[in-house]
């Protein structure tokens, strides 16, 4: 599947351009970025979701200025390290190259009009009679507050 934001957009965004070695970078990070955000755009009982047919072209706008945090936070810390000290001076980071945060997780959902509430069945087993029982007050119940 194409990227979901093209290398000219993101040097656009970027304020700059790559050539050689680092553009190959970019452009295997916008990969691995769009990949992310199409399986976080799909629900656990579907594959396919709607930006499965989507490129650079007609991405969601939502959807560019995450994909371009994304990259932006995979070069800025390509080995994936979670912290580095040096004297006084201290950076620490999620541990990952190219990861979405929970608000950015929160937009691809809102961009792809799914919510994070869902549902599930639950089923227990207790027999029935159990059940039919706890639905009987074993004494009296006031429920006027007198």
């Amino acid at each position: 599947m194409a990227p979901l934001l093209s290398l000219e957009q993101y040097e656009a965004r970027a304020g700059r351009s790559f050539t050689g070695l680092k553009k190959a970078q970019v452009e295997a990070y916008l990969d691995d970025a769009s990949a992310i955000v199409r399986r976080i755009a799909a629900t656990s009982d579907e594959d396919e979701t709607d930006l499965d047919d989507v490129d650079h072209t007609d991405v969601p706008d939502l959807i560019k200025p995450i994909v371009t945090s994304m990259v932006n936070r995979g070069l800025a810390n390509p080995r994936g390290l979670t912290s580095e000290r040096i004297g006084d001076y201290a950076y620490t980071a999620a541990g990952q190259a190219i990861y979405a945060t929970a608000e950015e997780e929160r937009l691809i959902l809102a961009a792809v009009d799914r919510s994070l509430i869902g549902h599930i069945t639950l089923e227990g087993d207790m027999p029935e009679r159990l059940l039919l029982e706890a639905d009987i007050a074993p004494f009296p119940v006031n429920i006027s507050g007198d």
